[in-house]
């Protein structure tokens, strides 16, 4: 099974429109300036996963301005905590997951 595009995951044009609004307001990386660190946001993280809740994928108080190293440390995190209720590994590219 393939991964669905980003544009099928609803990564489309209103998408690119609430990211460029998100990084303009908070231009800043915000899991780094909880540490007192000012490191400029290049990624915009959604709080509540798309795939979960939909309905808030374009909402600003579900979405977080993120340096690339916070959001892969944050999904990193995730995908080590194992599996997800459903007793589906996190990781995608777990043999169960393909």
């Amino acid at each position: 099974m393939s991964r669905p595009t980003a544009r099928e995951r609803g990564y489309d044009f209103r998408w690119k429109k609430v990211r460029a609004m998100k990084l303009k307001r908070s231009p800043l990386c915000e899991w780094c300036l909880e540490r007192k660190i000012y490191t400029k946001a290049t990624l915009v993280h959604h709080i509540e996963e798309v795939s979960k809740v939909p309905e808030k994928r374009l909402v600003m108080s579900n979405l977080w301005s993120a340096c690339h190293t916070c959001h892969e440390r944050h999904h990193k995190q995730d995908q080590d905590r194992g599996c997800n209720q459903e007793g589906t590994p996190n990781d995608p590219n777990h043999f169960w997951n393909m």
